[in-house]
């Protein structure tokens, strides 16, 4: 066999062929320390090839190649599979933290590898991951539930990394397909009723992942009855997400009072922040005073992303000056905002 037929001629990554291989023998003889194997997929392909042309579109696909060779360097492999589709095998790396240091340089250079020449390009990719010997004991069967992973990150928003969790994702290997059926059956379950809604949240989009993080938002906003439930980061490279009851778009790309220190000081140990109506703010926080005023916002819970990626995630809601916010409310959403976070993490 040629020297050549070792790499993939478009990109110089390794073949196929190749890079199996070498997983297997990797596989065959260590077992003292955790490697991952990780799917990358470049989103919505097919729309480069089709706007942009195919000349253009295996520029796109070296540029990504470029990007992991430089992400992974020494600490791991890198192939070409089919198409726009490649895996990433990481062996030399510290721990978890070390592999979603990796995942979002990849993620985030990817998205921004053509902001200066193609704006209207919205080059991202989708990554799955899984832990071996953790996970699996074979190649087959690890690469099945990055595959999975992989799926998983395409239908909850693309854009993202999601690494297998055993406690959060359970048996996906055995996991039925889900349905379009399933998922409005799902969407109708928990109205009325807060601790069923939890439960209906940890199961459908935590676990199962037949809500994507819109209909979280949206199923969010309406068992609590809110005005809004938005996700905003901390990181420009992520996109902010938003869901309001009326409907209506939401244009914000940030928290603009995010930055204040009088606004960091209002978080408790958990990562809530309550505010029960933002005339309390007037004068101790007027940033956030204006900012829900010219919203019409009048009650907000703020959860605070510490981990991961970092950001909030905000509640609001119109009701009258003497409400409060009830205890059970508080503590419901301080969960929900703890499982936002870890979805958006990547677990």
């Amino acid at each position: 066999m040629g020297a050549d037929a070792f790499r993939d001629e478009l990109t110089g990554l390794l073949s196929k062929q190749t890079i199996t291989e070498y997983i297997r023998n990797a596989m065959s003889v260590k077992a003292e320390y955790t490697c991952y194997l990780c799917v990358l997929d470049i989103d919505n392909f097919k729309y480069v090839n089709d706007n942009y042309g195919h000349l253009f579109g295996d520029e796109v696909i070296v540029t990504v190649a470029d990007i992991l060779k430089e992400a992974v360097g020494e600490r791991g492999v890198v192939g070409r599979i089919g198409g726009d589709e490649m895996l990433l095998f990481l062996e030399n790396i510290a721990d978890r933290a070390d592999l979603k240091s990796i995942l979002r340089t990849v993620r985030s250079n990817v998205e921004w590898a053509y902001k200066d020449v193609k704006e209207d390009l919205n080059l991202s990719c989708s990554i799955g991951a899984a832990a071996w010997p953790a996970d699996a004991g074979d190649y087959d069967t690890l690469f099945k539930i990055a595959d999975k992973m992989l799926y998983r990150a395409k239908e909850n928003g693309k854009n993202r990394y999601i690494i297998y969790t055993p406690e959060l994702h359970g048996d996906v290997l055995n996991a039925e397909d889900v349905t379009a059926y399933e998922v409005q059956q799902s969407k109708s379950v928990g109205a009325g009723n807060k601790e069923q809604f939890l439960m209906d949240f940890t199961e459908y989009f935590m676990f199962r992942n037949i809500w994507n993080i819109q209909i979280a938002l949206e199923e969010t906003g309406k068992a609590f009855d809110l005005k809004e439930v938005n996700i905003f980061f901390d990181e420009p490279a992520y996109s902010p997400m938003h869901w309001r009851a009326d409907g209506k778009p939401v244009e914000t790309k940030f928290l603009s009072y995010g930055g204040t220190t009088q606004f960091r000081q209002l978080f408790t140990e958990n990562n809530l922040a309550v505010i029960n109506h933002i005339s309390n703010m007037q004068y101790t926080c007027p940033e956030v005073y204006r900012e829900l005023k010219e919203m019409q916002v009048t009650a907000a819970l703020i959860y605070r992303m510490d981990n991961g990626v970092p950001g909030y995630i905000t509640f609001y809601k119109e009701e009258p000056t003497s409400r409060l916010w009830p205890e059970s409310d508080k503590a419901y959403l301080n969960l929900i905002g703890k499982m936002f976070a870890l979805f958006i993490s990547g677990r």
